[in-house]
């Protein structure tokens, strides 16, 4: 990793890398129990730190800093593209008001913007709407700037 960024920082062109993870490595359920006992936390904010996985994006050029961002892999595009400063697409556009309100959506449920945690059976209409559009794109292939 080191060789590649030293390599992009000499470049003229204007680079953006973004590393992440897509999942922690996979062990034993006992790891995980050990690991979370007595720290405190509910067993859904243990679940979700579970399968909690770093990203950072680097740039040969200046960025605004951020620290601290907890967004799902659904929303990792429309960062990139924003601190890329590129055009969003209506799709990317729409996933940044709903990354907005609810910064964090997985299988195991979703957090809202005050950082609650929240079981995927309390799914509140904006999800239930994200729900619909996604089904929409895989199975019918659009997105009506509409949203």
């Amino acid at each position: 990793m080191e060789e590649l960024i030293e390599y992009f920082k000499q470049q003229q062109e204007e680079v953006l890398i973004c590393v992440f993870g897509d999942h922690q490595p996979v062990l034993e359920d006992d790891f995980y129990e050990e690991l979370f006992a007595e720290n405190g936390k509910s067993e859904q904010e243990n679940l979700f730190n579970q399968y909690k996985t770093p990203f950072w994006i680097w740039a040969n050029y200046d960025l605004e800093e951020q620290e601290e961002i907890e967004i799902s892999l659904n929303y990792l595009g429309g960062l990139l593209f924003e601190a890329a400063g590129l055009p969003e697409s209506p799709y990317m556009q729409y996933l940044s008001k709903v990354r907005e309100e609810y910064p964090v959506l997985t299988i195991n449920g979703y957090k809202d913007a005050e950082g609650t945690l929240h079981t995927l059976e309390e799914l509140p209409d904006k999800l239930k709407e994200y729900e619909r559009i996604q089904y929409y794109i895989v199975y019918d292939g659009g997105f009506d700037d509409q949203y």
